[in-house]
């Protein structure tokens, strides 16, 4: 039974849906099932018993959402019973590789895209026509929030609230100081879905100071900061979905404060907070996200 609507599906290289690109040989190439594409994957809920006479449970604050499957489908028509034979080697080889990872777009009234891998084999019906068949196959979608096929980005300055550090030994009298140059800097990111997005990058230039700077979300609360040092020909990316840091392509393992966090649905206000300096800033790239 169809469960999308001639929407354009792009699956890893293959594209169906669009008689203006057909493989060669076929003369009908069409995707019309994506069930579970638009369900909410099971919640994984962590609850403790409290015990020690006390009644009830404790839970935790944060339930992760489990991966998914998505079951695709669809029906290929070609001139000749060889030309479909080689038409199911497209899909089984080029649409839904094996042990691959590949992306899936479904352009919907807001296209998404979601990473998936092929998790049983592309089953085939060829009980109607013999130079044509219907297909199926499951998919697993480890992470299971769509995304749009849209770009959010921002950009800034550095905020500069941060308050100068001192190294020791130390002289007196002291002082202590704090930057007001750039006061009020920072950058609005709208994630347009329903989820708490991880997909994204922030990239930060220096000239940033070791261990004085922070990247905060100050809509969620978080923030996160390395003892790193940046010059002003340094660049440091922080890929939140995978929970990494590279300075200028390495990758980073110092110890960092406060956590990776997460683009709230809606706007999020994001600061880097530092000692000031003109040259320095982040930007943020990634995408909005949906369950």
């Amino acid at each position: 039974m169809a469960t999308i609507f001639k929407h354009k599906v792009v699956a890893n290289t293959v594209t169906f849906n669009d008689s203006s690109v057909l493989p060669a040989g076929a003369q009908v190439w069409g995707l019309d099932i994506m069930d579970g594409w638009k369900d909410t994957g099971d919640p994984e809920e962590s609850i403790v018993e409290l015990g020690s006479y006390r009644d009830g449970s404790s839970s935790a604050s944060f339930y992760p959402i489990r991966s998914k499957y998505v079951t695709v489908g669809g029906y290929v028509l070609a001139a000749s019973e060889a030309e479909a034979e080689a038409l199911a080697d497209v899909l089984a080889r080029d649409a839904f590789p094996r042990n691959q990872s590949l992306v899936l777009t479904r352009y919907e009234a807001v296209p998404k895209f979601a990473n998936a891998r092929r998790s049983g084999p592309v089953e085939l019906d060829w009980s109607a026509v013999q130079t044509g068949f219907r297909w199926t196959t499951v998919l697993v979608l480890e992470d299971p929030f769509r995304y749009s096929t849209e770009v959010l980005s921002g950009s800034a300055g550095v905020a500069a609230t941060s308050t100068v550090g001192h190294t020791f030994p130390v002289t007196f009298p002291m002082t202590f100081g704090a930057s007001v140059s750039g006061t009020g800097n920072g950058t609005s990111v709208n994630n347009k879905g329903t989820a708490y997005s991880s997909n994204f990058t922030a990239t930060l230039n220096g000239v940033l100071n070791k261990g004085a700077w922070r990247l905060a979300n100050d809509t969620t609360g978080k923030s996160i900061g390395f003892n790193v040092a940046l010059a002003t020909t340094d660049q440091f990316v922080l890929d939140f979905k995978n929970q990494i840091a590279l300075l200028n392509g390495s990758p980073v393992s110092l110890d960092y404060t406060g956590t990776f966090w997460q683009l709230a649905p809606g706007s999020n206000s994001i600061r880097l907070y530092a000692e000031y300096d003109a040259n320095a800033s982040v930007t943020i790239t990634g995408y909005s996200a949906w369950e």
